[in-house]
């Protein structure tokens, strides 16, 4: 079934829809593991509170320098092929932090970790150019919102619950290793077209062509509007990955309750996405749409600084041995 048997116009099948949720669950599964076990790790004294936090800022790095090369390794390799060779990659890094006991080596495998799943997004971007007709574009990224944000309440609930249930962490780190096999695995049903499998984007990388379109793009002011709102977005959700810590560091959760308690973060992501985004995407003014982002990003700053405030006011628990 391709796209001219879509289950309504301008849509795929809903296998091929159901699919492109399951996969990028996945990559959630696997990038937020690390996150999900800080908790269990400062538990066993191989880092503190303070280094644990640090490492989160280090992951970020590593998202910021993967987005550099994102957008021209997926038009080289094409969709497909670029979840593949990442997802595999995600799977070696999370492992690799299994078998850590520094920070240092931690670090090193969170920053790869984060790394090799940034092209992730982009090569789902390119298959949903190949399964959806343009008008059905924003339908799409609904559901790969959708699949995010649930992705990571399962991963803090699932791997919050191992841990409660005895599980070190460094086989929950495998569990999640394991999920990036299953991933790669059905990820070969996917196409980065409906016609012609595993077709590649680009024949080789002009460097010429991609500078060109990045200065035509960085002159577009809605460029500007898009990028200033998702800077703001990721630094919120980047939020979610501190939560565990600071409960566990805060309060008398042990580290596996922390984890799974943290779902409530996850939880108001999955709903921003998920309401908010279900009436963006079928909203036709873009007035509106503006108006709603910057209401929807008002109401998330104002609630981060009522967490700043409530965090200031909270003794910091200590340990009576």
């Amino acid at each position: 079934m391709e796209i001219g048997e879509a289950t309504a116009p301008g849509l795929p099948p809903s296998w091929r829809q159901a699919l492109l949720f399951l996969t990028y669950v996945v990559s959630m599964f696997g990038v937020n593991s690390a996150g999900a076990v800080y908790p269990a790790i400062e538990a066993e004294h191989l880092l503190d509170a303070a280094t644990a936090a640090r490492l989160i800022g280090v992951q970020t790095a590593g998202t910021a320098l993967g987005k550099v090369f994102a957008g021209p390794v997926t038009d080289a390799l094409g969709g497909r092929r670029t979840y593949m060779f990442c997802i595999s990659l995600l799977g070696t890094a999370v492992f690799l932090i299994s078998l850590s006991s520094t920070p240092i080596l931690i670090g090193t495998f969170a920053f790869l970790m984060e790394f090799v799943n940034t092209p992730v997004w982009p090569a789902h971007a390119r298959i949903v150019k190949g399964w959806y007709h343009p008008d059905r574009v924003s339908d799409a990224f609904w559901l790969l919102g959708i699949g995010s944000r649930g992705g990571n309440l399962l991963c803090n609930l699932i791997y919050g619950g191992l841990i409660s249930a005895g599980m070190g962490w460094r086989w929950v780190l495998r569990v999640a290793c394991f999920s990036c096999v299953i991933g790669g695995f059905i990820s070969r049903l996917h196409s980065d077209t409906p016609t012609k499998k595993d077709s590649p984007g680009l024949d080789r990388m002009d460097v010429k062509e991609m500078v060109r379109r990045g200065i035509l793009v960085l002159k577009h002011r809605h460029f500007w509007a898009a990028a200033s709102s998702l800077a703001f977005a990721t630094v919120t959700k980047r939020m979610g990955q501190v939560v565990p810590l600071y409960l566990s560091t805060t309060t008398a959760l042990r580290e596996g309750e922390a984890t799974s308690v943290s779902v409530v973060f996850q939880l108001g992501l999955l709903m921003s996405v998920g309401i908010p985004g279900y009436f963006y995407g079928r909203s036709t003014s873009d007035g509106r749409k503006i108006k709603m982002l910057l209401g929807l990003n008002m109401l998330s700053a104002g609630s981060a600084f009522v967490l700043f405030l409530v965090s200031a006011a909270t003794p910091v628990a200590t340990s009576t041995g």
